[in-house]
């Protein structure tokens, strides 16, 4: 490669590198948020889709030993070890019969923790408007209902913030 051409390669590499760091359009607008939707057996659910970095499929975790009773296990996902939650348990659901397909990575800035749950059915747009206040805050969680009659199917909104500062989702090993 002659001093030309590692130069031309080199221009290339810089730009497509600028390119990358720019910050990515944001979507927001004043009247919708972005979630995310996902099942725990057949009920459906929600959360912010700024909290959510993947979508992994579900697999052998590692055990702890003396676990919380909220944590399934460790996996290993984009180099660092993240503790899966028993998102049945912490929403207080039944979990005979819980069949968990997906971990749903989600953190702040990186991937800090991962819901199990059923099914994950993507990203939308929703309204502000067809967010509801959950009845008497029954859930210290939940940030909602969803209820636009559009949608197939009622959700509840999680909050993403709420998951995150909850102190019975981080364990000491």
């Amino acid at each position: 490669m002659t001093t030309t051409d590692e130069q031309h390669s080199k221009t290339i590499l810089q730009q497509r590198a600028q390119k990358l760091a720019e910050a990515a359009p944001q979507y927001i607008t004043d009247n919708s948020v972005p979630l995310t939707r996902f099942m725990l057996d057949q009920q459906h659910y929600a959360i912010e889709t700024q909290y959510v970095h993947a979508t992994l499929l579900g697999g052998q975790l590692t055990a702890v030993p003396n676990p919380s009773p909220f944590l399934a296990g460790l996996t290993f996902a984009f180099g660092i070890i993240v503790p899966v939650i028993n998102t049945a348990v912490l929403l207080q659901l039944p979990t005979e019969s819980q069949s968990v397909a997906y971990y749903l990575l989600i953190g702040a800035g990186q991937p800090e923790l991962a819901l199990a749950v059923t099914s994950v059915s993507g990203q939308f747009d929703f309204p502000l408007a067809t967010i509801k206040p959950v009845p008497n805050q029954q859930a210290e969680l939940i940030a909602g209902l969803l209820t636009d009659d559009s949608a197939a199917q009622h959700c509840t909104l999680l909050s993403g913030a709420k998951l995150l500062a909850d102190n019975r989702l981080y364990f000491s090993l």
